[in-house]
Formats: structure tokens, C-alpha cells, sequence
């Protein structure tokens, strides 16, 4: 098994800061996610960043993959992780196809709740009463901000997507919790250069399997800068986390950094000129005020 001793060093109460850290560059992360699938789509953004993060993060774990091969949990451990993970990211390109994002955007929040369930059922991690309403404020706040109209979400027992969505949020839950629990089994680095490495390979085949090689040149020659950004601060964000998990419970770990959402509203009203409606205003600030708290209050 590899031990994760490189940040051994560090103290426990850097796992807030790794959290935070993962908030603030999923945010901007998500952002430029957006950007680049409207422009070269959601399958080539796939291959970039897993293509970045297998180059990267390689480095990292070249000499332990062969021990990895050689322990069957660990391999096992990983191989799980990566495929609940792609799962997980189809559905969501699906889901978002398919419904409103002002529909299907709120259900995601309940990620933290499924990571926090799975987090407290395998690894006994129990949340006092101050925390668990702080959680909850959060997962109120981020629900505010990503329902964009009250009218559209009263639908959602008939939108298309619903049920997609509801799938994508159970297995990004879980994937959540599995990256955690593989960062403290094995690594931090191995399982997020092994997740990538293999959804890389996947989408590769993809372009392959339907002669699309061209549009990859072809993306990397339009918009550099962009996929450049979009990869470098999505997987700067999945090792923030994943080092955090290291430190602190899952459940505190994915309840501030799946905050992103608010810090990505942010943005969006920044770069954007985005107006947010008063429920979203309000959604904003009990979520910023929640992880505030928490952060600070958290004692492990």
C-alpha cells in the first residue's frame, strides 16, 4: 500500500485550508468548464483535463503503480472510484442535456448530504449538532442560488433530466466519499492520476472509434488558454480536495468545497454582468456565512 506521507507535516488544520482551496478553484474551475463546453463540447473536455491530470500528476505516483497492480484492494479500491466516478459524469452531461438547469442544478447540492451519509455509515465520522445545521444552512444556501425560478422548479415532478439528475447526484456522492476514502487508503495523487488516466483512455477510444482524432488538434490550436485553465484549476481543485479528506471528515471536506457553486455565482456576476434574483442573494450569503463558521468552529 502507498503511504501518504508527503504532507505529513502539515497540521490537521490545513484540511480546512485544502477544502477551502478546492472551493475557491472549482469555482473557477466550473466556470471555464462551461466556457469550454459550449465551444468545443463536453466529450473533448473530458479528454483534457483527464489528459492533463494523467501527464501532471505523474510524477507523483510512477513508482508505486506496480504496487497498486500487486494489492488487490487497493486496485480494487481504485478501479471502483474511477468507474462510479465516469459514471457519475455521464449521467451529469446527460442530465444537464436533457433538463433545465434551473431544474436539474439544486439536486446536485445533495451530494454533500449522500458523501455525509456514507461518511458516517463506513468510517463512523458523526457530526455534532452545530455542524449538521451548519451543513444544513449550506445545502439551503447552495439550493437558493442554483434555483433560478420557483416557477420552473414547482415542474419538476414532470421536467426530462429529473431522473438523470437524481442519479448523478447519488453517484457523485459516492464519488466523493470514495476519493476521500481512497486519499487516506492509498494517495491523494494516485487515485486522482488513476481516475483520469482511465477516463483519458476511455475518451480517447471514443475519438477513435468515431474518427474525431482532428478535433482535438483542432481545439488545442482555437482555444489554448482556455482548455489550459479549465484543466490546470479542475484538477488543482480534485487534489485540494482529496488532501483535505486527509484531515478532516468527508462530510466537512465536500460540504465546503462543493460550496463552489456559490463562489461560481460570483463569477458569474462579475465576468458575466449575471443578476441574481433576492432568493439567490439570500441563498449566497447563509452559505457563505455557513462556511465561515464552519471553518472556523471545526475542531477534529
Amino acid at each position: 500500500m502507498v503511504v501518504f506521507s508527503q504532507f505529513s507535516y502539515i497540521s490537521e488544520n490545513m484540511g480546512i485550508l485544502f477544502a477551502l482551496s478546492a472551493l475557491f478553484f472549482w469555482g473557477i474551475g466550473d466556470f471555464l468548464v462551461q466556457k469550454v463546453a459550449r465551444v468545443v463540447g463536453k466529450w473533448l473536455g473530458i479528454f483534457f483535463i483527464s489528459s492533463f491530470a494523467s501527464i501532471c500528476f505523474f510524477p507523483f505516483v510512477y513508482k508505486d503503480i506496480f504496487n497498486i497492480f500487486s494489492n488487490k484492494w487497493d486496485f480494487f479500491l481504485l478501479l471502483f472510484t474511477s468507474i462510479i466516478y465516469f459514471l457519475g459524469v455521464l449521467i451529469d452531461f446527460k442530465a444537464l442535456k436533457k433538463g433545465k438547469l434551473s431544474i436539474v442544478e439544486p439536486i446536485y447540492v445533495f451530494e454533500i448530504f449522500i458523501a455525509s451519509l456514507l461518511s458516517a455509515i463506513f468510517l463512523k465520522e458523526y457530526l455534532n449538532f452545530i455542524e449538521m445545521i451548519l451543513i444544513t444552512f449550506i445545502i439551503c444556501g447552495l439550493s437558493f442560488i442554483s434555483i433560478k425560478s420557483f416557477s420552473d422548479f414547482s415542474k419538476i415532478k414532470i421536467e426530462k433530466g429529473v431522473i438523470l439528475a437524481i442519479f448523478a447526484t447519488i453517484f457523485m456522492g459516492i464519488s466523493s466519499f470514495l476519493f476521500g476514502l481512497s486519499s487516506r487508503e492509498i494517495d491523494p495523487f494516485m487515485i486522482n492520476w488513476f481516475t483520469n488516466f482511465l477516463m483519458m483512455i476511455i475518451s480517447l477510444s471514443y475519438f477513435l472509434y468515431n474518427g474525431k482524432l482532428s478535433k482535438i488538434k483542432k481545439a488545442l490550436k482555437e482555444e489554448p488558454r482556455l482548455i489550459f485553465g479549465m484543466s490546470f484549476f479542475t484538477n488543482i481543485a480534485w487534489i485540494a480536495f482529496s488532501i483535505s479528506t486527509t484531515y478532516i471528515p468527508i462530510s466537512i471536506a465536500t460540504s465546503i468545497s462543493a460550496s463552489y457553486i456559490a463562489f461560481a455565482s460570483l463569477l458569474g456576476i462579475i465576468f458575466n454582468k449575471e443578476k441574481l434574483k433576492t432568493h439567490q442573494i439570500f441563498g449566497l450569503i447563509i452559505s457563505i456565512i455557513g462556511i465561515i463558521i464552519l471553518s472556523f468552529i471545526f475542531e477534529k
